[in-house]
């Protein structure tokens, strides 16, 4: 009786053993991976996008290819489900259309749930962004088909009021008053690098020096480079240059009177004496499309023509 039982399915194996049924079995485990258990997550910016167009445009596409999709709650569209900056429900990717500036909202909340961030820019500069408006739609197609990698970025942190603070560009610590300088040390694992008196300092990542840290004389790295940047602004040295360290070492800066802390653009604190920085344990993950030569893109859209 036993024997019995089992025939069926001994046929079932030598049947899933061919190759048509394999084939098939293949095609339906691909079908479920990429059309019906992923969630794309869309976050906006409203004033980038007029109407709503490219998000709707995205939604459409998203909808004509079977992809679930659900929209950051700073937005809402009628029929739309919606998700917070907790990420429940979890989106498996989240498409970002607006600037820099938009994903590295974005990546407030993206990175801490380790979710892939896929930028699509409708701002100025799109330094961050894969693809540009046009591509809306080759996006969606290309999320269906997993044709894709993904590219992982070094953040730093600090801890502010028992808080910890994840920053993908940069971490400043400057003076809140406009047309005042601050007075403060800074220390490389224990070892005091100097002491200055500027506007502030910058603690930067590799991506982040083509940001904040590039416009104050800071130098262009490579994201691939394992390295922290310092970069004064504005300091009453003459000496004083941008510092590269090793992204393992411990940044702090100590000053002689309270201070602002500003993480990628968001102002965390007001009133910090001193912060300390260091290697985050999270990392951003990039959607890539087209893997763009690192120094094309520079070229491309940081302006590397002169006259």
């Amino acid at each position: 009786p036993w024997k019995k039982r089992v025939l069926p399915r001994k046929s079932w194996t030598r049947s899933y053993k061919s190759a048509d049924c394999r084939k098939k079995t293949l095609e339906y485990l691909s079908e479920l991976l990429y059309n019906h258990s992923m969630l794309v997550g869309i976050y906006t910016n409203k004033d980038r996008d007029e109407g709503l167009k490219y998000t709707r445009r995205l939604i459409d596409a998203l909808d004509s290819r079977g992809l679930d999709r659900a929209l950051h709650d700073s937005v809402c569209i009628k029929g739309v489900k919606s998700f917070g900056d907790d990420c429940s429900p979890r989106p498996d990717v989240i498409v970002v259309l607006g600037g820099d500036g938009s994903i590295l909202s974005a990546v407030a909340f993206a990175a801490v749930n380790d979710i892939p961030i896929l930028g699509v820019n409708t701002g100025n500069v799109g330094f961050l962004s894969s693809c540009g408006a046009e591509q809306i739609e080759e996006c969606a197609e290309r999320l269906k088909r997993g044709d894709y990698t993904v590219a992982t970025r070094s953040m730093v942190c600090t801890d502010i009021g028992g808080k910890r603070s994840y920053a993908l560009n940069d971490i400043v610590f400057c003076r809140g008053n406009i047309g005042k300088t601050v007075r403060f040390t800074v220390r490389v694992n224990g070892a005091v690098l100097g002491r200055f008196k500027a506007d502030g300092c910058i603690v930067s990542t590799p991506t982040g020096s083509t940001a904040y840290a590039l416009s104050s004389g800071g130098p262009i790295i490579d994201p691939s480079v394992r390295c922290i940047l310092l970069v004064p602004v504005c300091c009453h040295h003459m000496s004083m240059k941008p510092v590269v360290v090793d992204e393992n070492e411990i940044v702090e800066i100590v000053a002689d009177e309270p201070a602002c802390v500003v993480v990628d653009g968001r102002v965390e604190s007001e009133s910090e004496r001193g912060i300390t920085v260091a290697k985050a344990p999270i990392s951003t993950k990039f959607v890539v499309l087209e893997n763009m030569d690192f120094y094309v893109r520079i070229h491309d859209r940081l302006g590397g023509n002169i006259g």
